[in-house]
Formats: C-alpha cells, sequence, structure tokens
C-alpha cells in the first residue's frame, strides 16, 4: 500500500509505500531510537525534497491559512492531513548557508488541535505531531545514515535509555537560587490571576552551540569540515522544543545570524570541557559573547554528549543568558529534546523543578508526584518513577513561572514581541467543595473562547507542593497524590481514572485520601493555535471531610441478573454525607450499559440522599451493567463493584413510574402525584394502589 503526498503541483505523486515486511530490518546503518513497536515505510527522499521546495516560507502566524496540504502516514495504517507552512528557525544570513535545512509547522485537517513540527536536512525527514488525544506521533529515520527507510511510533512506544556516564540536571550556582525563586514568586504576584501570558508571541534569538564531541556524533567532524549535519540535528531538536514552547509558552526561538562560528568540530581543541556541564556554563558565556557578541542574541545554550544538564534560572535578556548546557552521549530523538533540551531551556526561562521526589527538588515547585512527569520533572530518572519518559508538556505551575519572567522578570526585555490575532480562552475550574474520604469524585470546569475554530484541550493538576510520602499513601495530609495527565479535549477528569475505579483498583499516581485535608487544583486551558497558542488557568479547592466516607453502592455489586422493566431497589452506604461538613441533601442514579466507563441513562434525578431508592429498569438488554450514584450538587460518586445484566421480560408484568419529588404535608392539605402504569408483554389486568 503506498500513501500520497498532497500539495500545489505534488497532487498525485507517492512518496511513501510499506517496507516489505521481510526486508524491514534488512538495511545498513546504527539504529540510535529503538520503540516497543513502530510503523516501518520506506520514502522517496528525492521526491520529498522536490515538493517541500514548492511549499513557501510564512509567519507562525499564517499557519491556518496555508494553502499547502501534506498527508503523513500515521503509525497505524492511515494517514494525517495538515496544513503545511515553512517556518525557519534561523535567522536569515544563517539559513541561506544551509538552504538544505528547512524546518515546517503545520495545523491538523481532520484534528484542527494537532500540531505537526517537520524538518528536512541532510539526515533525512523528521516529524512530530503533537496529537489531542496524548499519545505523540514521530517519524524518524530507522538508521542513522539512511533517508530512505523509517520507522513510525508513539511515544507510549519508546523509552529512554539511561547511558553509563548519565548524570542528573544542576542548578547552576552562580545565581543565589533561593533569591531567584523569591524573584519569580514575586513576578507571579504582580501578575495576579493573569497567569499564563498575554496572548504575545515572544520570539528569542538563540545561541546554540556544540562541542566537538556532539558534532562528531552526527557527522560533523574535521574530516569532511561540513557543519551541516550538526546543524541538521540542532534544527530538529529545536523545531520540535519550539513546538511545545510555542504552545505551552506562546514563545518561540531562531538560531541568530553567525551560528555556524559556534559549531566546532574537533573535541581536543574546542572551548569546551565535554563531560563536566557546571564547567562549560562559563565557557559558553566567553564562547558567545566573543564569537557572536553579548547584544547579538538572547539566550545561550551548549550541546555536548556528557556533563548532564546544568542552567541558571530566569536567565535570558541578563548577563548570564548563556549559562545553559545539556549533554547526553545519545543527543537524538524525543527523550533529548524534550526530557533534556526543553528542561533545560524551561530552566533558563524560569521553570524550577517540580519533582516531589527528593533529587534535586524545589521546594517551591514540588507539585507532582514521585518523580514528576512534566517536562520541568525527573521521569525515569528519580525513584520512586512515575514514568520512564516526560510528557511533553509544561506543568500548570511551570507555565506560571515561565510567564511570569518572560512577561515581568528578567527575560521580559529583550524579545521580539508580536501581538496575536488569536485571543486566550477563559478557564471556570467551578467553585471549592468538600467531600467525604476514600470517595472517588469528577472535576469538571468549562472554558469559552472568542475565537471560533480554536480547538481547547484541558489539564487538571494539583499544586499542593509539601514534602511528602511518594508514592502518595492514603493518609498523607498534604502533598501531591495526583499525577499530572496530558492535556484532553475533555474538561473533566475523573479521579483516580475510571477505568481504575471500574476494576475496584488503586492506582499508584492516584490516590484518594483516608482523612481529612485539602487539594488544591488548577484547570488549564490550552487552544492550541499553531505556531503561538494562548492559554487561561483557574484554581479550585477540594476539601476532603475525614469524619464521613467512603460513600459506596451497597446494591447491587454482585453480577445478579434484572429483568428490564422491573423496579428495584438501588442502596449505599451514606457514610454522613447528608449533614455535617458535607451536607449533600441529593443524590442522583445512573446506569452504565458498557461496563461501567459511560453512563447515558438516568434513573432518578435529586433523589434523597438516604441510601435508598426504587427504580424502573429501562429496556435495555446487557450483560455489562453497573450503576452509580453520585452527589447532586456536588462532585464525589460510587458506582456497583461488578457487572450485571438486565434481560428481557419474560412474563406479563406492569411496571410503575413514580414523581422522585417527595412532599410534607398535613391534613386537611393533600398532595397530589401522578402515577404512570406501563404494560409489559401485553399484560392487562386491573392495577389498584392503596394507601
Amino acid at each position: 500500500m503506498s500513501l500520497l503526498l498532497l500539495g500545489g503541483p505534488a497532487v498525485g505523486q507517492t512518496f511513501w509505500s510499506e517496507a516489505p515486511t521481510s526486508l524491514a530490518e534488512r538495511q545498513s546503518g546504527e539504529r540510535r531510537i529503538t520503540p516497543v513497536s513502530a510503523r516501518i515505510v520506506d520514502l522517496n527522499i528525492s521526491a520529498m525534497r522536490s515538493f517541500l521546495q514548492q511549499i513557501a516560507e510564512g509567519s507562525l502566524t499564517d499557519i491556518r491559512s496555508s494553502g499547502a496540504m501534506i498527508q503523513l502516514p500515521d503509525a497505524d495504517d492511515g494517514i494525517m492531513r495538515f496544513r503545511v507552512l515553512g517556518t525557519s528557525i534561523m535567522e536569515a544570513p544563517l539559513q541561506a548557508m544551509f538552504p538544505g535545512i528547512r524546518t515546517f509547522t503545520g495545523v491538523g485537517v481532520d484534528d484542527p488541535g494537532a500540531i505537526l513540527k517537520m524538518d528536512v536536512t541532510p539526515h533525512g525527514f523528521h516529524a512530530m505531531v503533537l496529537a489531542t488525544d496524548g499519545d505523540d506521533l514521530f517519524i524518524d529515520p530507522m538508521y542513522a545514515g539512511n533517508d530512505a527507510r523509517y520507522q513510525i511510533y508513539r511515544k507510549s512506544a519508546f523509552t529512554k535509555q539511561l547511558l553509563a556516564g548519565f548524570q542528573l540536571c544542576s542548578y547552576d550556582q552562580v545565581n543565589d537560587i533561593a533569591e531567584a525563586q523569591r524573584q519569580t514568586r514575586s513576578w507571579m504576584a504582580q501578575r495576579a490571576n493573569a497567569r499564563v501570558g498575554d496572548c504575545q508571541l515572544r520570539t528569542y534569538r538563540l545561541a546554540l552551540a556544540c562541542t566537538g564531541e556532539y558534532a562528531n556524533y552526527h557527522g560533523s567532524n574535521t574530516g569532511n569540515n561540513d557543519k551541516s549535519f550538526a546543524v541538521a540535528a540542532m534544527a530538529t531538536t529545536m523545531n520540535r522544543v519550539n513546538g511545545i514552547y510555542e504552545r505551552d509558552a506562546t514563545l518561540t526561538m531562531v538560531l541568530v545570524a553567525g551560528n555556524d562560528q559556534l559549531i566546532f568540530l574537533d573535541g581536543a581543541t574546542d572551548p569546551y570541557t565535554n563531560g563536566s556541564g557546571t564547567t562549560m556554563l562559563g565557557e559558553n558565556t566567553t564562547t558567545c559573547n566573543s564569537v557572536i557578541g553579548s547584544a547579538n542574541y538572547d539566550i545561550g545554550h551548549v550541546f555536548s554528549t556528557g556533563g548532564g544538564g546544568v542552567a541558571s534560572l530566569n536567565s535570558p535578556c541578563t548577563s548570564n543568558k548563556a549559562r545553559g548546557v545539556t549533554g547526553q552521549a545519545n543527543p537524538v530523538g524525543d527523550p533529548f529534546d524534550i526530557d533534556y533540551v526543553a528542561h533545560e531551556m524551561g530552566h533558563q526561562y524560569g521553570g524550577n523543578h517540580t519533582q516531589n521526589n527528593n533529587c534535586n527538588r524545589a521546594s517551591v515547585a514540588a507539585v507532582e508526584v514521585g518523580s514528576g512527569i512534566t517536562i520541568m520533572g525527573y521521569a525515569g530518572i528519580c525513584a520512586p518513577d512515575v514514568a520512564n519518559n516526560s510528557i511533553a508538556m509544561f506543568g500548570g505551575y511551570s507555565m506560571q513561572e515561565i510567564s511570569a519572567n518572560i512577561t515581568s522578570g528578567n527575560s521580559s526585555t529583550c524579545p521580539t514581541t508580536t501581538p496575536l490575532v488569536n485571543q486566550a480562552p477563559v478557564a471556570d475550574a467551578g467553585p471549592n467543595r468538600t467531600i467525604p474520604a476514600a470517595t472517588p469524585f469528577l472535576l469538571a470546569g468549562s472554558a469559552t473562547d472568542a475565537d471560533a475554530g480554536d480547538l481547547l484541550t484541558y489539564s487538571w493538576e494539583q499544586m499542593d507542593n509539601a514534602v511528602a510520602t511518594q508514592p502518595p499513601s492514603p493518609s498523607n495530609t498534604d502533598g501531591p497524590a495526583w499525577e499530572p495527565l496530558l492535556p484532553k479535549n475533555t474538561p473533566q477528569r475523573y479521579m483516580p481514572r475510571m477505568d481504575a475505579v471500574v476494576a475496584n483498583t488503586t492506582p499508584t499516581w492516584e490516590v484518594l485520601s483516608s482523612v481529612s485535608r485539602t487539594y488544591d487544583f488548577r484547570f488549564t486551558v490550552r487552544d492550541n493555535v499553531p505556531g503561538g497558542g494562548c492559554h487561561d488557568q483557574d484554581d479550585m479547592v477540594v476539601t476532603v471531610d475525614g469524619n464521613s466516607g467512603p460513600f459506596l453502592v451497597t446494591q447491587p455489586n454482585t453480577a445478579v441478573s434484572w429483568d428490564a422493566l422491573s423496579t428495584r431497589n438501588i442502596t449505599w452506604d451514606v457514610a454522613g454525607t447528608n449533614g455535617g461538613a458535607v451536607s449533600c441533601a441529593n443524590v442522583d442514579i445512573l446506569l452504565s450499559l458498557d461496563g461501567g466507563f459511560t453512563y447515558p441513562v438516568t434513573l432518578a434525578t435529586a433523589t434523597a440522599n438516604d441510601g435508598s431508592e426504587a427504580v424502573v429498569i429501562p429496556n435495555q438488554v446487557t450483560s455489562t451493567a453497573r450503576i452509580m450514584v453520585r452527589a447532586n450538587g456536588n462532585i464525589f460518586y460510587d458506582i456497583s463493584d461488578t457487572d450485571f445484566s438486565i434481560t428481557a421480560p419474560t412474563t406479563p408484568d406492569y411496571s410503575l413510574t413514580v414523581p422522585v419529588n417527595a412532599a410534607s404535608v398535613c391534613q386537611p392539605t393533600s398532595a397530589q402525584y401522578t402515577i404512570q402504569v406501563g404494560s409489559i408483554l401485553g399484560y392487562s389486568s386491573a392495577v389498584t394502589l392503596s394507601v
């Protein structure tokens, strides 16, 4: 099967084809990126280059109006369609030196929230799709030096490898870390509720150097004296890094004119100590200032193959702006780009470590369980680990820190600022709530956006930074208990996730409290506009009442079989929730037909929270029914523990439908109810009711 790459004069050309299974592994070259599973395809790279030459350069703000269309294979057997525009990450003089390196940005046609970052370089073709389903997709050469065969894989299918000599990231000690963090909190306070930017795109000029060892890894050396291979690797990395920063921080970076002079080909003669990140901080400042000139760049960084990561907080636009290092033995692929480069530059832009574990913990920002999992955490390198890899997002607290620095702090004075036509969404997390202990709950926010067509995504994150036992314990009275999840296209989040509630399991990183405490939650809304997204945040507090709960469905809780249209009693343990701090007077009763994942059928609304209610079972035959009893006017709920069956009735009978509203009257006053009598299988006898 072949796939078409479409757009302008290239319509009808075929660039992609499935690689024959028997030959998929029979190619020469080093495989540097090894996902667990991938779709293997072949690419006519010459035809691809010719096609991409016809796509015009443009502004990040013009992507949605681009007339160029491209189709790319996905990780399964389908295709993805994008509008695409050339968006160079180099200043014009540097781009003119490397015409064979081009970068592009696209927006999904079928999924308008999907953002494409794509490039074609001497290393071949690369693409990253930031997907609204949360599982980002990559297209990379299968073998180094082979630009004909490619692997298409999901982020979830790739795990980073920690090679010998791996070093943890650390803060640059040239500045007072506590004072830098105090400054950030001051800038955050100045912005009050305007936590995440002003909907203006900030462009920073990046001086990006590399050691001879990094250049050699990517094929540039003194033998060929060709810097294009190292520049190409930098372009792929920074195009992907920009994708995250443009979406989550409304900032982008361009490689400065003269950046080629920062590419060193010989580790023995370059001005860097490849194995020492802290030493390279000062070396990079000296090198960037002498080669580029301090007035000609806004942020500096150096790539190496050793030395780990280290960076100076809040440093762009300051005299410390070049104090940033990312060094890994395998400087390629998503872990290098996102877990390390985006992380270290995140420090430079003002982001602190977010992990609660004690590995270079920053107490002001330690809002993530365990190792953390967002970009500013330590996923995979700080046991106990939440995951092996970071998820490709800045957490809500990191977004606030970075925004405060680039709009009001040290790094607000030097970027080029472009007002956007885009308008920020408006987030509403809803009111604060009090819930019973050890009881699942549902966070449900809402948002509006004045821009028609923006595809909003939503994330709920906990903001409690106190040091706490990790993995979280139900008895923790403070600190993080809920892992961040990638933004989704629904403003709701079940706590814990619904599949765990259905299975009656407790996720390691989503733990209900059994004691009194509070959760501070942040609701972040992104509009996912390519090239410059805008955002909004709103906070709410959930108070856990340790004197009530757990609120539990008690019947049905076994694999019973109920006839459709029969009247059955639903029972639950009120557990003190109808008084005291929770004071939930009424509940709703819902029915699931798919094993507890969705609840499309309402059996009762606003019935008394008294532990029992008779309901009529609808004529919906299923073997995977579940019952949910949820608070009316609150956010907690429970579901029955196992699937039960609803079967078609087999004997004639009748059903009664009675209004749920109760009335309290005294003689001679009366109350009137309308009771509907239904016939089952032709039942026709009289029905007599008495009181």
